[in-house]
């Protein structure tokens, strides 16, 4: 089984999410928001090439979309390192 490692900002990443999401919407939105990336990490741990190739960000890159949120990473033989979880919307060459 893969090793899934997050970098220093994508650990910071969904506390950020969460505390957005809780100010915007509600608590309850934000702790489900938190399950989601947790069950798309779970999902990406099962199968680290579940998301698809983003050479286009950045040489080797890889996204996974989770509901409103991308998870970027990448692969290192059995190693998954998630670098961000970043909004759909954000740009993410101005944040990698």
């Amino acid at each position: 089984m893969a090793e899934l490692v997050l970098r220093p900002r994508a650990r910071d990443d969904p506390i950020g999410i969460w505390r957005f999401t809780c100010r915007e919407w509600s608590e309850a939105q934000a702790d489900h928001s938190l399950r989601e990336i947790d069950a798309g990490f779970t999902r990406l741990w099962d199968n680290p090439r579940l998301g698809r190739a983003r050479d286009e960000v950045r040489q080797s890159y890889r996204s996974l979309r989770i509901n409103r949120n991308v998870a970027f990473y990448t692969l290192a033989g059995e190693t998954i390192r998630i670098v961000r979880v970043l909004h759909a919307r954000m740009d993410p060459e101005a944040h990698l």
